[in-house]
C-alpha cells in the first residue's frame, strides 16, 4: 500500500466517556453521532437506524466516531457493526475504529473495502500502514458484519461470524472503540455493538 497518499487526510474525531451493549440502530454511538453537513462529510441518519456518511470529493479523507472502555472492559470486548460501501472506489473504507488513543495518536481501522476486500490498517507517528488485506471471495454485494473480539492483547478479526485472522501485540486491548469512514464514497453503518465478555 502507498501510505503516503494517506498524507492529506482529513480527520474529525468525537468521544465520550462510557459504553454500553444495545440492539440495534448504532447503539451507543448514537448518542455521539450527529447529523453534518460540511466541506468534506455528510453525515445522516436512515430510516432503518443506521447512518450514512458521504464523501462527495475529498480524496482519503477520514472520519471516525468512539468511545472510550467504561472501568474495566478493555482486553475483553467484542465490537461489531454492519457496514456497506454503496458507493465508492477501490480504496473507500468503513468499518470499526479500535484501540484509538488520543495523545499520541493512534488507532487501528478493520473495514470492508469498496474492492469487497476486507482489511486492517493502523495508524501511528502520522502515517497509515496496511496490516492485512484479505479477498473474501464469497463475500455479495451488500451488508457485512464486521466484529473484533479482544481476547487480553490479542484480537480476533470477524467477518459474518467467520474468525478470518488474529493479531496480538501490547497495543491491542485498550483504548476507545467505534466506527470509521475513508476515502470518497456513500458509506451505511448500522447495529453497532459493544458487547464485554
Amino acid at each position: 500500500m502507498n501510505t503516503g497518499k494517506w498524507a492529506r487526510r482529513l480527520i474529525i474525531a468525537i468521544g465520550v466517556v462510557s459504553s454500553t451493549a444495545y440492539a440495534g440502530g448504532m447503539g451507543p454511538l448514537d448518542d455521539v453521532i450527529q447529523p453534518r453537513n460540511d466541506d468534506t462529510w455528510s453525515v445522516a441518519a436512515l430510516r432503518n437506524g443506521g447512518w450514512r456518511f458521504d464523501n462527495a470529493a475529498t480524496r482519503y479523507a477520514i472520519t471516525y466516531y468512539y468511545l472510550y472502555p467504561a472501568g474495566d472492559e478493555s482486553g475483553r470486548r467484542e465490537v461489531s457493526v454492519n457496514v456497506d460501501v454503496v458507493a465508492g472506489e477501490p480504496d473507500s473504507l468503513v468499518g470499526i475504529l479500535y484501540g484509538f488513543e488520543e495523545a499520541p495518536r493512534s488507532y487501528f481501522m478493520f473495514t470492508l473495502g469498496g474492492d469487497r476486500s476486507v482489511n486492517l490498517h493502523y495508524f501511528d507517528n502520522g502515517s497509515m500502514d496496511e496490516k492485512m488485506k484479505l479477498g473474501i471471495g464469497d463475500l455479495a454485494d451488500g451488508p457485512v458484519r464486521l466484529t473484533v473480539r479482544e481476547y487480553g492483547n490479542e484480537i480476533a478479526l470477524l467477518v459474518n461470524g467467520q474468525e478470518k485472522s488474529r493479531i496480538g501485540n501490547d497495543r491491542i486491548g485498550r483504548g476507545a472503540v467505534g466506527v470509521v469512514a475513508a476515502h470518497v464514497g456513500q458509506f451505511q453503518l448500522n447495529d453497532f455493538s459493544i458487547d464485554v465478555r
